[in-house]
């Protein structure tokens, strides 16, 4: 493989957004398709990609779950020699594409990539500009590394790899796959020549094409590679017949579904920019992580990039909240689908980890089969899908109460022996996080069985609440101001100092002056300037994970101002490496796009600082927003909850609702931060069914909006005005 060492100047450019960076060293980037995605660095160099899983062969060219270039490259050939492009000065991203550019001597060449959306396929649309005054002759290659290499965990064997010619086509298969695997790439102007040979350890495949540039003259080239894993190279040959000279359109088409999935939708306006800018990141980030592996895994998240694009039990149920509310309710209902198939053939218990062959490498830790019981509640809990709930609450009960207490919880004392998310030695086999999930487990249990009308909700609700009075006796440390991270199997309490503290407050278990002393203790000794480090004294790298549930915790406390700084310290991970990425470590490492981040960063803004709360099947919202000093208001536009259609401009004393389309009304529960709300009065067009009323204990103002009409809430100096407005009639005012 060639390590380049020259700098690479790398930018973003997408909708409004415009980052630069120097690259003392390439950077990764990463181009998706729903069935291919290709790996490469900024340099346009072939590196090596992988530190854990394939090690050194995690980049490329994959068509899940067989890798089938390590990458590919331009060449040119002159009266100065053989020189292969691989020391790109100016690198240009775009998240849907990357635009690269080269120059030698007076020849400026330009190479757009880009992944079809819904296809296996590879595009490289080339512009070669001669800015000389003099005519250049050459040879111009395009130039494939081929290395056809099984997923990782696969269980499959290869045989080597053939390469053949077929009408100025090259085409490649293994032997042992022959009918199966296979890769054409080509261009639909056919070559002067094609020529195999070998660079280092991998066969190659040059298409050569003559060429002559007068002075200033231009020509573009396409070049198109095209895989199949299921009907070999017969099959690419086909789709390369149906896609090659359509580049320039499905650039355009790949550009404009991009622009709409992350900036059309659900669209957030605050007064800061860069939040506004890093919410449209986070939603491309999903929308570059989607993918389609049928017939092994159909429609769902990638976990992260370039070790992770397996299905992952954990990764997908804490980015659910975020991506459901975010606008990808149809990508996160199939992947919880898909890990809810994987659990009925479990017994109930939910993987871990997935491999793209679809075979289950990791069958589930402790905590990962209650977390999949709380994600399928809280995506219907967004999206009032009672049908998808029909499906998964057998399959959730049965992990939660039959399974799970099988295994991992013989005694039914409610802390589950054996790893969750934290897997170190040394610790009790009974884990804070896993305690705590199957808690909320129990409580997610008890609402799905309501809304199906089965009876054993009520069993669910005195579980939790049994559980809850032994939790703070087995677990709270009162010495420390602490929970145990772990509890051996006499219930001796032991304290490592990971990052799982932040659970119970997160979770909204600890007691209101136990959570206040958590999170003083956390913001003290745990939180760096970069976030949440993984494990007190001894492990200060930070994950975005912990950060996320961090703000979260913080959000409850109130905290909005070091809510929004941790916020921000997640999409500062997107000003590192692949530009616009949200990687898996603070500021980066690990993973260079990671699902969780952009899903924690995107529910810390919904449900963390808006304080948004739905309950689709009851056709409620509440609204209990945690807003930064700096920011008078906030406004969500787009957002679905159920059937119902809104827009949003919330402050922390009042709120205003357009409802643009629904079933029926809408109720909203508005709990205003920071004041007390002794009066109310209601006025406008109140309709028959409309009501207001207050809450004398909490505080809480709960009103209905009928569809086409708009509500503004004001709390001023403890009175509340409740105004409704047609909004067909007339536009809805500004919230002061």
């Amino acid at each position: 493989m060639s390590r380049s060492t020259h700098q690479t100047r790398q930018a973003l450019r997408f909708g409004p957004i415009e980052l630069q960076a120097g690259d003392a060293r390439p950077a990764p980037y990463f181009l998706s398709g729903r069935k291919l995605y290709a790996i490469g660095t900024t340099s346009g160099a072939l590196e090596p990609v992988g530190a854990e899983h394939l090690v050194g062969e995690m980049g490329g060219v994959w068509a899940h779950p067989v890798k089938f270039l390590d990458g590919w490259y331009l060449s040119i050939q002159d009266e100065t020699g053989r020189h292969d492009l691989l020391r790109c000065l100016d690198f240009e991203g775009h998240l849907s594409d990357v635009t690269m550019h080269f120059v030698h001597g007076a020849l400026r060449l330009t190479r757009t990539d880009f992944v079809a959306d819904d296809d296996a396929a590879l595009f490289s649309l080339v512009e070669i500009v001669n800015q000389g005054e003099q005519p250049w002759q050459g040879t111009i290659g395009f130039v494939a590394e081929v290395n056809i290499l099984p997923t990782w965990f696969s269980g499959w064997e290869t045989g080597g790899i053939e390469l053949m010619q077929d009408h100025g086509l090259a085409v490649a298969w293994d032997k042992l796959w022959q009918g199966r695997w296979g890769v054409v790439f080509g261009s639909s102007s056919t070559p002067e020549a094609v020529i195999f040979g070998k660079r280092e350890r991998n066969p190659t495949a040059e298409l050569r094409y003559h060429v002559t540039l007068p002075p200033g003259a231009r020509m573009e080239l396409e070049f198109l590679v095209v895989c199949d894993h299921q009907n070999g190279h017969y099959g690419a040959l086909q789709l390369f017949g149906r896609l090659a000279g359509r580049g320039e359109e499905l650039l355009r088409d790949k550009r404009e579904r991009f622009r709409r999935a992350a900036l059309e939708g659900v669209t957030l306006e605050t007064p800061d920019e860069r939040v506004n800018q890093d919410w449209i990141l986070a939603k491309a980030n999903l929308r570059l992580l989607e993918a389609d592996y049928s017939p092994y895994l159909p429609g769902f998240f990638l976990a992260g990039i370039p070790e992770y694009p397996q299905l992952f039990g954990c990764d997908n149920t804490y980015t659910t909240v975020g991506a459901t509310g975010a606008g990808f309710a149809g990508t996160m209902r199939s992947t919880l689908n898909l890990l809810g198939e994987y659990a009925r053939r479990a017994c109930g218990r939910v993987p871990h980890e997935v491999t793209t062959n679809g075979r289950v490498f990791n069958p589930g830790n402790t905590q990962e089969t209650p977390q999949f019981a709380i994600a399928v509640w809280d995506y219907v809990r967004w999206t009032g899908d009672t049908a998808f709930l029909r499906i998964m609450y057998p399959i959730c009960r049965e992990g939660v109460m039959e399974y799970l207490p099988a295994i991992w919880d013989w005694d039914r004392d409610g802390y589950p022996a054996g790893d969750a998310m934290v897997e170190r030695h040394g610790m009790g086999p009974l884990k804070l996080d896993s305690a705590c999930y199957i808690y909320v487990a129990w409580r997610a249990l008890a609402a799905m069985a309501r809304a199906l009308d089965r009876p054993e909700a009520d069993h669910y609700d005195r579980l939790a609440d049994e559980w809850l009075e032994r939790f703070e006796r087995d677990w709270w440390l009162p010495e420390e101001g602490l929970y145990a991270d772990s509890l051996h199997s006499d219930y001796q309490p032991q304290l490592d100092g990971h990052w799982t503290q932040v659970l119970p407050v997160q979770l909204g278990i600890a007691r209101p002056e136990r959570a206040a002393r958590v999170i003083e203790r956390l913001e003290r000794e745990w939180v760096n300037r970069w976030g949440l480090v993984h494990t007190r004294e001894r492990e200060d790298r930070v994950w975005t994970l912990p950060t996320g549930l961090l703000v979260l915790a913080e959000c409850r406390q109130g905290h909005a101002d070091e809510a929004l700084r941790l916020l921000n310290n997640i999409a500062l991970t997107a000003r590192y490496g692949m530009l616009g990425a949200f990687k898996e470590l603070i500021p980066e490492g690990l993973c260079f796009v990671q699902l969780w981040s952009a899903g924690l960063y995107l529910q810390g803004i919904l449900e963390g600082l808006l304080g948004l709360m739905p309950q689709a099947l009851e056709h409620r919202l509440a609204i209990a927003p945690t807003l930064p000093a700096s920011w008078p208001s906030v406004t969500l536009r787009g957002l679905r909850v159920g059937a119902h259609h809104l827009n949003l401009t919330i402050a922390n004393a009042g709120c205003t609702i357009e409802h643009l389309s629904g079933p029926q009304r809408l109720e909203i529960v508005f709990h205003p931060r920071g004041t007390a709300v002794a009066t109310l009065e209601t006025s406008g067009p109140v309709s028959a069914d409309s009501y207001a009323t207050l809450n004398d204990s909490t505080g809480e103002l709960r009103f209905s909006v009928g569809v086409g009409q708009s509500v503004t809430v004001q709390s001023v100096d403890g009175h509340a005005q409740v105004v409704y407005r047609d909004r067909r009639a007339e536009a809805v005012p500004a919230l002061a």
